[in-house]
Protein backbone atom coordinates (compact mmCIF):
# COMPACT_ATOMS: atom_id res chain seq x y z
CA UNK A 1 0.00 0.00 0.00
CA UNK A 2 1.25 3.58 -1.17
CA UNK A 3 0.31 6.92 0.66
CA UNK A 4 -0.94 9.72 -1.82
CA UNK A 5 2.57 11.42 -1.48
CA UNK A 6 3.78 8.21 -2.54
CA UNK A 7 1.51 7.69 -5.29
CA UNK A 8 1.83 11.48 -6.83
CA UNK A 9 6.08 11.06 -6.23
CA UNK A 10 5.97 7.42 -8.00
CA UNK A 11 3.26 8.24 -10.86
CA UNK A 12 3.87 11.75 -11.41
CA UNK A 13 0.26 11.78 -11.19
CA UNK A 14 -0.88 15.72 -10.83
CA UNK A 15 -2.88 15.48 -7.06
CA UNK A 16 -6.29 17.09 -8.38
CA UNK A 17 -6.59 14.11 -10.70
CA UNK A 18 -5.81 11.67 -7.80
CA UNK A 19 -8.30 12.90 -5.44
CA UNK A 20 -11.20 13.85 -8.03
CA UNK A 21 -10.45 10.30 -9.07
CA UNK A 22 -10.51 9.03 -5.33
CA UNK A 23 -13.58 11.25 -4.48
CA UNK A 24 -15.83 9.41 -7.17
CA UNK A 25 -14.60 6.36 -6.33
CA UNK A 26 -12.94 5.25 -9.68
CA UNK A 27 -9.66 4.60 -7.18
CA UNK A 28 -10.54 2.65 -4.39
CA UNK A 29 -8.31 3.35 -0.99
CA UNK A 30 -8.44 2.84 2.55
CA UNK A 31 -7.73 4.75 5.67
CA UNK A 32 -4.93 3.74 7.72
CA UNK A 33 -3.98 5.71 11.31
CA UNK A 34 -6.26 8.60 9.38
CA UNK A 35 -4.40 8.76 6.31
CA UNK A 36 -5.20 7.25 2.74
CA UNK A 37 -3.52 4.63 1.71
CA UNK A 38 -3.99 2.95 -1.86
CA UNK A 39 -3.08 0.01 -3.55
CA UNK A 40 -0.38 0.44 -6.46
CA UNK A 41 -2.64 -1.93 -8.74
CA UNK A 42 -5.59 0.06 -8.03
CA UNK A 43 -3.14 3.25 -9.85
CA UNK A 44 -1.91 1.37 -12.16
CA UNK A 45 -5.86 0.46 -13.01
CA UNK A 46 -6.98 3.72 -13.47
CA UNK A 47 -4.17 5.30 -14.82
CA UNK A 48 -2.38 3.14 -17.37
CA UNK A 49 -1.20 6.28 -19.55
CA UNK A 50 0.69 7.60 -15.97
CA UNK A 51 2.08 4.03 -15.77
CA UNK A 52 5.40 4.21 -14.15
CA UNK A 53 6.65 7.27 -16.54
CA UNK A 54 9.52 8.45 -16.49
CA UNK A 55 10.02 11.99 -17.77
CA UNK A 56 13.25 12.96 -19.46
CA UNK A 57 15.26 15.59 -18.28
CA UNK A 58 16.54 16.64 -21.94
CA UNK A 59 14.28 17.32 -24.70
CA UNK A 60 15.93 15.37 -27.69
CA UNK A 61 13.23 16.20 -30.42
CA UNK A 62 11.48 12.35 -30.30
CA UNK A 63 8.57 10.95 -28.34
CA UNK A 64 10.75 8.68 -26.28
CA UNK A 65 8.29 7.07 -22.98
CA UNK A 66 5.65 9.67 -24.00
CA UNK A 67 4.45 8.09 -27.61
CA UNK A 68 1.53 6.06 -26.28
CA UNK A 69 0.77 9.04 -24.47
CA UNK A 70 0.78 11.17 -27.54
CA UNK A 71 -0.85 8.57 -29.45
CA UNK A 72 -3.61 8.43 -27.04
CA UNK A 73 -3.81 12.20 -27.12
CA UNK A 74 -4.50 12.18 -31.25
CA UNK A 75 -6.73 9.74 -30.70
CA UNK A 76 -8.88 12.25 -28.67
CA UNK A 77 -8.34 15.02 -30.83
CA UNK A 78 -9.98 13.00 -33.75
CA UNK A 79 -12.80 11.67 -31.28
CA UNK A 80 -13.47 15.30 -30.82
CA UNK A 81 -12.91 16.77 -34.05
CA UNK A 82 -15.69 13.94 -35.13
CA UNK A 83 -18.04 14.94 -32.40
CA UNK A 84 -17.43 18.45 -32.89
CA UNK A 85 -18.44 18.22 -37.00
CA UNK A 86 -21.46 16.35 -35.97
CA UNK A 87 -22.59 18.83 -33.33
CA UNK A 88 -22.37 21.12 -36.30
CA UNK A 89 -24.76 19.37 -38.61
CA UNK A 90 -26.96 18.84 -36.02
CA UNK A 91 -26.75 22.76 -35.58
CA UNK A 92 -27.28 23.39 -39.19
CA UNK A 93 -30.50 21.28 -38.69
CA UNK A 94 -31.88 23.07 -36.27
CA UNK A 95 -31.31 26.37 -37.98
CA UNK A 96 -33.01 25.06 -40.74
CA UNK A 97 -36.23 23.56 -38.75
CA UNK A 98 -36.38 27.37 -37.09
CA UNK A 99 -36.35 28.67 -40.45
CA UNK A 100 -39.06 26.67 -41.64
CA UNK A 101 -40.80 27.05 -39.01
CA UNK A 102 -40.62 31.25 -38.66
CA UNK A 103 -41.52 31.08 -42.05
CA UNK A 104 -44.61 28.62 -41.26
CA UNK A 105 -45.71 31.32 -38.49
CA UNK A 106 -45.45 34.40 -41.04
CA UNK A 107 -47.45 32.53 -43.45
CA UNK A 108 -50.22 31.53 -40.82
CA UNK A 109 -49.96 35.09 -39.25
CA UNK A 110 -50.54 36.72 -42.74
CA UNK A 111 -53.65 34.66 -43.61
CA UNK A 112 -54.91 35.51 -39.99
CA UNK A 113 -54.39 39.03 -40.87
CA UNK A 114 -55.84 38.41 -43.95
CA UNK A 115 -59.13 37.07 -42.33
CA UNK A 116 -59.52 40.00 -39.85
CA UNK A 117 -58.84 42.57 -41.90
CA UNK A 118 -61.39 41.20 -45.10
CA UNK A 119 -64.68 40.87 -41.90
CA UNK A 120 -63.72 44.34 -41.32
CA UNK A 121 -64.65 45.37 -44.52
CA UNK A 122 -67.86 43.47 -44.87
CA UNK A 123 -70.89 45.37 -43.59
CA UNK A 124 -72.14 44.05 -40.25
CA UNK A 125 -75.10 41.38 -40.95
CA UNK A 126 -78.67 43.47 -40.59
CA UNK A 127 -80.59 42.15 -37.86
CA UNK A 128 -84.10 41.43 -39.28
CA UNK A 129 -86.75 42.27 -37.05
CA UNK A 130 -89.28 39.06 -37.21
CA UNK A 131 -92.84 39.93 -36.87
CA UNK A 132 -94.85 38.42 -34.39
CA UNK A 133 -97.61 36.04 -34.55
CA UNK A 134 -99.58 36.88 -32.62
CA UNK A 135 -101.50 39.54 -34.99
CA UNK A 136 -102.84 38.56 -38.05
CA UNK A 137 -104.34 41.57 -39.70
CA UNK A 138 -103.35 45.15 -40.14
CA UNK A 139 -103.84 47.45 -37.53
CA UNK A 140 -105.82 50.50 -38.30
CA UNK A 141 -104.47 53.88 -37.55
CA UNK A 142 -107.27 55.95 -35.80
CA UNK A 143 -107.53 59.13 -37.17
CA UNK A 144 -107.93 61.97 -34.38
CA UNK A 145 -109.99 65.10 -35.51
Amino acid sequence: MLSVGQVLEKFKIPKTTLYRKMESGEISFKKQNGKRVLDPAEVERAFPQWNKREFPTEHNGTNDGNSDLVDSLRDNIRILERSNASLESSNEDLRNRLDRAENERGQVLRLLTDQRSSSADDPPPKNKKKKSKKGKGKKKKSKKS
